[in-house]
C-alpha cells in the first residue's frame, strides 16, 4: 500500500489499503510507527475498516511502544507487537504480543504453544491451547531477558513515569523538528502532523550514509540512514529518546552545519 509519507488526512492512509483489499484478503501487516519516514499512522480507523471487510490487522509496534502512550484496547488491532529493546530500553530479544480477545480464535497456529496444562491426549495428539494471549508463546522463556524487560519496564513505567517519559520525547522531536526545518538546504521527509519519535530529512549536496558516517566520526552523533522503498526516498534518521537533552540536540545540529560548510 503506496500511503505516501503517512501525513495528511487519515482517511486518504485508510484508504490507500482499502483499495486494495480482495476476497482473498486475510491480514493487513503495518507499522505503527514508520520507521522510514517517521509517519504515525492512524491504526485505529485503519483496525475499524479491516474489521468491516472481515480481515485481520497485525500492528509492528517498533516505533511506537515506549514511544508515546497508548491503550491497545482502544487501538482496535487483533496482534500488537512489541518489541523491548527500542523505547522500552530493554535487552535485545525481549518483547510482548497483545492480542484482542476476539481475535485468539482466528489464527490456525502451526506449532505448539502455551497448553492448558492437565492431562494430555497422546493417543489423539491433541492438546488444548493456553487461554488468551499466552497460547502464542513459545515453549521455552530466556529468563534473563525477561528479568531485564521486567527491570527497564518497571523504571520507565513506575519510577521516571510514562506520561513523562513519553512527553519528554514529544517535546525533544518537536523541538528537534523545529531546529532541523530552520537550516537552508534542510528538507524534513517526516510529516509534522505525524511526527512521533523519528525524524527522516536531507541535507543538500550529501546522502543519507555519509552523512551519518561523518556526523559519527567528526561529531560523535549517532543517527541512521533509510533507503527508498516504497513511499519513502532515501533519507538520514535521527531518533530522539527521553534521555536525550537539548544539548544533544545543539550537538546534532552544530555538526549538521559544520559539515554543510565543508561541502
Amino acid at each position: 500500500a503506496d500511503v505516501g509519507l503517512g501525513g495528511g488526512e487519515p482517511a486518504d492512509v485508510v484508504r490507500a489499503f482499502e483499495q486494495l483489499i480482495t476476497p482473498r484478503t486475510r491480514m493487513i501487516v503495518i507499522s505503527h510507527v514508520s520507521y522510514t519516514t517517521g509517519a504515525t499512522l492512524p491504526v485505529q480507523a485503519i483496525a475499524e475498516m479491516a474489521r468491516s471487510h472481515d480481515v485481520l490487522l497485525a500492528v509492528d509496534a517498533a516505533q511506537s511502544f515506549g514511544a508515546f502512550e497508548l491503550d491497545a484496547h482502544a487501538l482496535g488491532a487483533d496482534f500488537y507487537a512489541c518489541p523491548g529493546q527500542k523505547w522500552m530500553c530493554g535487552p535485545d530479544g525481549s518483547g510482548s504480543l497483545y492480542v484482542r480477545p476476539e481475535a485468539l480464535g482466528e489464527i490456525e497456529q502451526n506449532f505448539a504453544g502455551g497448553i492448558e496444562w492437565g492431562p494430555l491426549d497422546y493417543y489423539g495428539g491433541t492438546y488444548t491451547p493456553a487461554h488468551g494471549a499466552a497460547r502464542f508463546d513459545t515453549g521455552g522463556w530466556n529468563l534473563g531477558l525477561l528479568a531485564g524487560q521486567q527491570a527497564s519496564t518497571n523504571w520507565i513505567v513506575n519510577e521516571l513515569g510514562i506520561a513523562w517519559t513519553t512527553g519528554r520525547i514529544k517535546q525533544l522531536a518537536n523541538h528537534t523538528y523545529d531546529e532541523l526545518s530552520r537550516l537552508k538546504g534542510v528538507s524534513l521527509v517526516t510529516p509534522r502532523e505525524a511526527l512521533a519519535g523519528l525524524i527522516a530529512f536531507n541535507v543538500d549536496g550529501i546522502d543519507g550514509p555519509t552523512l551519518t558516517e561523518r556526523l559519527a566520526e567528526e561529531h560523535n552523533v549517532t543517527i541512521r540512514y533509510v533507503t527508498r522503498y516504497i513511499n519513502n526516498p532515501d533519507a538520514a534518521r535521527v531518533s530522539v529518546g527521553f534521555y536525550n537533552d537539548e544539548s544533544d540536540i545543539a550537538t546534532f545540529i552544530d555538526g549538521i552545519q559544520a559539515i554543510q560548510k565543508t561541502l
